[in-house]
């Protein structure tokens, strides 16, 4: 009975690893207060599905090529408590697979309904009015391999948005060194509105790089800037550990911002600065 009922639960542990569903629904009061903006608006019922087919394709041919598919959508469908729809959004992947060397494509369709019962401005000067709106985006992201010394990737977000259209590309490489103690990466986004209200272009840029000294001495280097704000940030942190539990961090930042009008580009006039040193010691009973 033993050996003829294996066969069948391996053919069930095949089905259940290439097939995902769920299903949740979730109940927000008018009491709730998202104030850092991790949680969802008050007042309001989510109602969220998904379902994933994510076959492993055999062959010679696929082999070298393709490790695994993914099919499927998600949608999130959003109502206040008397039942009006707020807003629904569909993420539908018809074409999504992960490449031996681990490697991934992914093309994704969103189609979107949101109605805004107020005003909002989406960008300085750009106000979006009162109205309901039906929209298309679509995103082809590309990565490579992500173990290997240099690694990158990238995604296009192009279609309609509210009642105008946006692009959207953002790109990164990154570079580790053979023993894993320097990493560094680069980040790039470039946002570009055009609506009935008004244009806009967004840019933004992030360098992130760590240097591990030992396991106890980490140097790591964080930068920024937007050309919304202006602003230049970077951030440095040193961090000691003195044994597990107990921590001396010393951390500086400094802003400069960029003026409106400057003739050289890099030319930035110092905003604030500060330099912490802290301690974190754990006590154990």
């Amino acid at each position: 009975m033993l050996a003829s009922g294996v066969p069948l639960l391996r053919a069930l542990d095949i089905v259940k690893s290439i097939l995902g569903n769920t299903v949740l629904m979730k109940v927000f009061g008018d009491a709730l207060d998202p104030a850092l903006g991790f949680l969802p608006r008050p007042g309001i019922r989510l109602y969220r599905g998904a379902s994933t087919f994510a076959p492993r394709p055999q062959g010679e041919f696929w082999a070298g090529h393709v490790r695994q598919f993914f099919f499927g959508a998600e949608s999130t469908y959003i109502t206040d408590h008397t039942g009006d729809v707020e807003s629904w959004e569909v993420t539908a992947y018809p074409l999504s697979f992960v490449t031996p060397a681990g490697g991934s494509v992914d093309l994704v369709f969103i189609p979107t309904y949101e109605r805004l019962d107020a005003s909002f401005e989406i960008a300085p000067g750009v106000v979006l009015p009162i109205d309901e709106y039906h929209f298309l985006r679509s995103r082809l992201t590309l990565a490579t391999r992500p173990d290997r010394p240099v690694a990158t990737g990238a995604y296009v977000d192009l279609g309609s948005f509210y009642d105008g259209r946006l692009s959207e590309l953002q790109g990164y490489v990154r570079f580790a060194s053979s023993t894993g103690a320097l990493q560094t990466e680069l980040n790039g986004l470039h946002v570009q509105g055009q609506l009935p209200e008004g244009d806009f272009i967004t840019t933004l840029w992030q360098v992130k790089t760590a240097y591990a000294f030992s396991p106890d001495l980490v140097l790591s280097f964080n930068g920024q800037y937007d050309n919304v704000s202006r602003n230049i940030g970077v951030n440095a942190r040193l961090r000691y550990t003195i044994h597990p539990g107990a921590d001396l961090y010393a951390v500086w930042t400094r802003g400069w911002l960029h003026p409106p009008g400057a003739e050289r580009p890099l030319e930035a006039e110092p905003v604030d600065s500060e330099t912490v040193v802290k301690l974190r010691w754990t006590f154990r009973m």
